[in-house]
């Protein structure tokens, strides 16, 4: 019994570490966007793991869950990957509408 449960927890915290993906590291921030209730950013580059229709508008927009202290550092890198053209991978898990749900980032050289 121990051990089935033992392979049963380990296979619900696998399947929930794979839930997200990360984007192919080419975007750019066009744009961005911030007003009550939608934050997020329009990429030069799109890339939608998730599938969620999006491409036209090339819009990623944050995870209306997340606290303030991480939403503050996601739009501190968003405005540096502006300000320098510096290129992101966006950590994305599920869709907000048709535009990919943004969980993290991360600044490219």
């Amino acid at each position: 019994m121990k051990r089935f449960l033992a392979l049963l927890v380990a296979s619900v915290v696998a399947a929930q570490s794979s839930a997200a993906v990360w984007t192919n590291g080419s975007q750019t921030v066009t744009n961005i966007i911030w007003v009550p209730g939608v934050q997020g950013f329009y990429a030069g580059a799109f890339h939608d793991p998730e599938n969620c229709g999006g491409t036209a508008s090339r819009l990623y927009l944050f995870d209306t869950t997340l606290d303030e202290k991480t939403v503050d550092r996601l739009y501190a890198m968003l405005l540096t990957a502006g300000a320098t053209g510096r290129p992101l991978h966006v950590w994305v898990e599920g869709c907000i509408g048709s535009a990919p749900k943004i969980r993290g980032l991360q600044l490219n050289n």
